[in-house]
């Protein structure tokens, strides 16, 4: 196993349904675009590919941060360098209203976020 440093783009994509009683459902959608790495001992050139879907309760009354961690598993070229699995640790945080709007969304690399509110 080896460190790869990764550059790319993470795309997240939020789909909300509210339930009649309040609160709902978040289906939170993240991918990776246009991500590749170095492997710093070999020098090899990584392709990353794979989205993850999660589906997130939130309850009625007030609104807090949901928070998914995302794994991205694939990698190309296969071979007998394994970089590491799964890629560093991705926080996506989305913070949706009682109406199901959405009010904010942001991801996270390389630090694991547990508790938004701390």
């Amino acid at each position: 196993m080896e460190p790869v440093t990764l550059t790319g783009r993470i795309r997240v994509s939020v789909t909300t349904r509210t339930n009649p009683g309040g609160g709902g459902t978040a289906t939170i959608t993240s991918q990776l675009i246009n991500t590749t790495g170095i492997g710093q001992d070999s020098g090899r050139r990584y392709r990353y590919i794979g989205a993850d879907r999660t589906v997130v309760a939130w309850p009625p009354g007030p609104i807090i941060p949901l928070a998914v961690f995302p794994t991205f598993l694939e990698f190309y070229p296969p071979g007998p360098i394994v970089p590491p699995h799964p890629i560093q640790p991705v926080t996506v945080l989305t913070t949706v209203l009682a109406d199901g709007s959405i009010d904010s969304i942001s991801a996270t690399v390389g630090r694991l976020i547990e508790n938004p509110d701390n």
